[in-house]
């Protein structure tokens, strides 16, 4: 009677009854295995089956090709014959010599004989480093340890007949492997994996598996030579510590820790103090943060530990603005407001941080610390810079914030600190207001809601300019005050901007319009102006090498020339002989004038 089945491998199958395992291979193969009672389970594995019984468990397993090929009744595969002549060779028989020989030959009827020939034929041999792959292959599926090493050996003596370094690593991690499977198979582990199941999960898997049932030195080992991540297996390692050692101070457990994990790479240890935070073992927690590389991972856990002064400092001197903002959120959400003044007052940068990213998401929270402070320019600044940002965003808006903007000003001119700087910057916030209440006064006169509010004093007056509202732009520079020369450049510039060229000839005109001409010249061949209105500019320019400069960029050899004539300068009227070359008697006398003095 059929009480269970199941697959063994990918082609055969495993049939429990009764007293008997029956298995069905491919190809109409099959075979019998007896149990000891009625009692057995079948567990169906990634390459095998295990039998369990009362008492004791085995395993049903297709035997590898790699094995059936050394060991096969009558077999000549080329592993089989390096097997067979390693044999001989611990033998010290000759036989080893004829086996290697006709393994080297390829099956060309030939036997050669040791010599130089026959390590030159070696070094290309194909079927030796088959031969060597198959002995490392059957090395690791083996079972039996007195046989893995003769498989290995074998494989030795396959490598060393080749002259190059090929297969050295192979066998080294065949022999790794063959270690680690036998020691994982010993009573005290209590691991019998095969190969396969461990090529399924990896070292990594294992290393998982190890630290699950706290097997730390065999983990540790493990990981060393397999070049896997040792930082992974100490941490855990020391997590394990710290919960067996109830009755240990945080000092003696400290020295424990550091005495294993010193100068170990990869150790987190942000994830032990976390480990020993839970634990309540702040002392020792505060070390090992620490001794974390990471800022990203020191903040967060300082956070925890309320230690807000120490989060905010590592946070600042990592440099990090994420978090400088989570140790600045997480210490004002928790920390009493005079508590937060203190600390920020002895952290410049930290104040200046809090003031600029904090306000966004906390702004009460910033008016109650700003106001604690005592500062009212701090204060007002901040109060603006949201005005002002509100009113971009909510046209509606747009009048309060002007108001506030004002109130401001006139808020910080009654402070008592600082007299001077609280003057300048209540002026400022003063002529701020003004401009916006005139912005807004001019967006509804001519109609264009949002062209001017939030722009800054001289852009106010150039996009007028530019839009052609001159009457409001000269209001404007009636009210601040805006100098000629600087007022004559926004309308060179706006004028140059829309392309009114014919504006933009008549203001040079303009014997009104105080102009610094060299500025001006310079905007209009930036913006493409027509030659004769840029030429009109340079005309304009007093001191001649200015003035000749300017008709060379033009290219104008006869207006040049005449500039070059009032020039005095020996290297530049050189320079303008090359570049003015059809004008070039004028400057020869120039410079005959300046040679003559």
């Amino acid at each position: 009677m059929i009480t269970e089945m199941c697959w063994c491998g990918s082609d055969a199958l495993c049939i429990l009854t009764a007293s008997e395992v029956h298995i069905l291979g491919p190809e109409g193969s099959s075979s019998s295995l007896p149990t000891r009672g009625a009692r057995a389970l079948l567990v169906q594995e990634v390459d095998c089956v295990r039998v369990i019984e009362p008492g004791c468990q085995w395993l049903v397993q297709r035997v590898p090709e790699s094995t059936v090929d050394i060991f096969g009744f009558g077999s000549v595969s080329p592993s089989a014959v390096l097997y067979d002549a390693r044999l001989f060779l611990d033998k010290d028989d000759p036989a080893a010599e004829q086996l290697i020989s006709s393994l080297c030959a390829g099956g060309l009827g030939g036997v050669v004989g040791i010599g130089s020939d026959f390590d030159s034929d070696l070094t290309d041999c194909d079927l030796i480093h088959d031969a060597v792959e198959g002995c490392c292959d059957a090395a690791v599926f083996e079972w039996d340890v007195v046989r893995q090493n003769q498989l290995l050996l074998a494989a030795a003596y396959g490598r060393s007949l080749c002259k190059t370094s090929w297969g050295s690593s192979l066998i080294d991690l065949s022999s790794k492997t063959c270690r680690l499977l036998n020691t994982l198979r010993q009573h005290d582990i209590g691991l019998p994996l095969t190969a396969g199941q461990l090529d399924n999960i990896g070292i990594s898997g294992l290393l998982d598996l190890l630290l699950t049932l706290r097997l730390h030195s065999l983990a540790f080992r493990v990981a060393k030579d397999f070049n896997d991540d040792v930082g992974r297996v100490l941490t855990h390692w020391a997590k394990c510590k710290i919960d067996s050692s109830e009755r240990k101070e945080d000092e003696e457990i400290e020295h424990i820790l550091f005495a294993r994990l010193c100068d170990s790479p990869g150790v987190a240890y942000h994830d032990i103090a976390a480990h020993a935070v839970s634990s309540g073992r702040k002392h020792l927690a505060t070390v090992l943060i620490n001794a974390e590389p990471d800022v990203r991972n020191q903040v967060p856990l300082l956070l925890d530990l309320k230690e807000f002064s120490k989060a905010l400092d590592k946070a600042l001197e990592g440099g990090d603005p994420n978090m400088s903002f989570a140790a600045l959120s997480g210490a004002a959400r928790r920390v009493p407001i005079m508590e937060l003044v203190a600390m920020l007052k002895q952290r410049p940068a930290a104040l200046s941080f809090f003031r600029d990213h904090i306000q966004v998401q906390e702004a009460g929270l910033v008016h109650a610390v700003l106001e604690a402070l005592g500062d009212p320019a701090i204060f007002g600044r901040v109060e603006v810079e949201q005005a002002i940002t509100r009113g971009l965003e909510d046209g509606a808006w747009r009048l309060e914030s002007a108001k506030i903007v004002g109130e401001a000003g006139k808020r910080i001119g009654a402070a008592p600190q600082d007299p001077s700087e609280a003057q300048f910057v209540s002026k400022a916030f003063t002529e701020l207001a003004s401009l916006q209440r005139m912005q807004l006064t001019f967006e509804t006169e001519i109609k264009k809601p949002g062209l001017l509010f939030g722009l800054g004093l001289l852009d106010t007056v150039r996009v007028c300019l530019a839009h052609g509202f001159s009457k409001q732009a000269m209001q404007v520079k009636t009210e601040f005050r805006i100098p000629e020369a600087t007022y004559g450049m926004i309308r060179v510039q706006s004028l140059a901007e829309t392309a009114n060229w014919q504006a933009l000839g008549a203001l040079i005109g303009d014997k009104k319009q105080i102009l610094p001409v060299a500025k001006a010249f310079r905007i209009c061949v930036s913006s493409g102006a027509p030659i004769d209105i840029s030429a009109r500019f340079a005309m304009k320019i007093q001191q001649p090498e200015q003035r000749l400069e300017a008709f060379e960029r033009l290219g104008l050899d006869s207006a040049g020339a005449a500039a070059a004539a009032e020039v005095k300068d020996l290297e530049t009227l050189q320079r303008a002989r090359v570049t003015l070359g059809s004008e070039g008697d004028v400057i020869v006398g120039a410079l005959e004038r300046i040679l003559r003095r």
